[in-house]
């Protein structure tokens, strides 16, 4: 489990010994053999097109971004929301009239995915739940600096190597995006954090800290191989 959750098992009164915190993990084996895609943009966000991933929000944000940046293109990678959802996404689009700056490409094979990410060069995530945040870690596998919302999942996961603002302050969002645009020394300090705090969650090094746990609390429980 996550460790927000540990908190809440131990605050009803679960001993501490007995629980274990586990991370997700990614597969890096296919991130490092994706190539960069020919297509390029500014930013990219991945995620289901819906109300709690914030992706309205992102065309406020992008447009705060156009006017400092003029021809800053975003792509937007994700499908599984209701109809009525992404035609609200794509008349935002239009009412901002930023058709030829905000590209929507739906779902996409990983493959397809990660060319994407690597073609940006930032990661916006405005989604207002997370119980972790696969698609920051994938995002920081690929390089990306990434900036999100601030919510309680990302401070033990990614820790200090993404930026965060606060929940719905779409302005601030936008201004930190820009400072990495127009910042090559920041946007490579992020890149290296991310790429780096990224590489701590591979499969094969959660896997084996998985079996070592599992090992250790059937022992402390009496139960023998």
């Amino acid at each position: 489990i996550c460790p927000a959750d540990a908190d809440h098992l131990v605050a009803i009164g679960w001993p501490r010994n007995q629980i274990s915190i586990i991370y997700n993990a990614i597969d890096h084996d296919l991130v490092n053999r994706t190539a960069i895609s020919s297509d390029k943009y500014d930013a990219c966000f991945v995620g289901r097109i819906a109300p709690t991933k914030g992706v309205i929000d992102l065309v406020t944000v992008w447009n705060i971004v156009c006017d400092a940046i003029p021809n800053a293109k975003l792509v937007i990678v994700g499908g599984g929301g209701s109809h009525e959802y992404y035609n609200k996404l794509l008349n935002s689009i239009k009412e901002h009239s930023l058709m030829d700056k905000i590209v929507c490409v739906g779902a996409l094979p990983e493959t397809e995915k990660f060319r994407l990410l690597k073609s940006s060069k930032v990661f916006l995530f405005p989604s207002y739940e997370e119980g972790w945040g696969i698609t920051i870690c994938e995002a920081m596998a690929c390089g990306l600096p990434t900036v999100a919302y601030d919510l309680p999942a990302y401070r033990y996961a990614f820790q200090q190597s993404i930026v965060t603002v606060p929940i719905g302050d779409k302005r601030q969002l936008a201004n930190e995006a820009i400072k990495i645009f127009r910042n090559v020394e920041l946007s490579n300090k992020l890149k290296n954090k991310s790429l780096l705090q990224a590489s701590k969650y591979n499969w094969d090094l959660i896997a084996s800290k998985e079996i070592q746990d599992i090992t250790c609390l059937l022992k402390n429980n009496g139960v023998q191989n």
